[in-house]
């Protein structure tokens, strides 16, 4: 099979650190990364394994 990405743009306050989880089932999250938007806000973010699992959910938050 060939290989899928899932890619978002995502809009938050300049400069400032977010941490990206993900979960399968909306009640355990797993840190996915953390990314640092840049100095017009904005965050690319891109996940490469999409085939391991039928549905995935992402949320960003800001980093403490």
């Amino acid at each position: 099979g060939g290989s899928s990405q899932f890619q978002a743009e995502v809009e938050g306050v300049p400069n400032w650190t977010y941490v990206i989880e993900m979960t399968t089932n909306l009640v355990d999250w797993t840190h996915t990364a953390t990314n640092r938007t840049d100095g017009n806000g904005l965050l690319i973010f891109v996940h490469s394994d999409t085939t391991s699992a039928p549905r995935r959910f992402f949320r960003v938050l800001a980093a403490p």
